[in-house]
């Protein structure tokens, strides 16, 4: 059985595919907006992946501080 999130996917490959087939761009243009796009992502999704590395070492910090209160000890 094909689930809802497969054919979201599927879904979203083959209007991609048709969205650059019948684009009235020139191919060389579509594939520089692509790039651009796609590096857009990467760039996004690299800020994010940071950010959250962040958010993880400093919660990690407060409870290993915590911990320490709770158990006696001292930063």
């Amino acid at each position: 059985m094909i689930g809802p999130l497969s054919c979201f996917v599927t879904g979203l490959g083959v209007g991609g595919i048709a969205g650059l087939l019948l684009a009235p761009k020139p191919g060389t243009d579509t594939r520089e907006d692509v790039r651009t796009a796609a590096e857009a992502a990467v760039n996004d999704g690299r800020r994010a992946v940071e950010a959250q590395r962040e958010r993880i070492a400093t919660a990690a910090q407060a409870g290993l501080s915590a911990y320490r209160r709770a158990m006696g000890d001292s930063d």
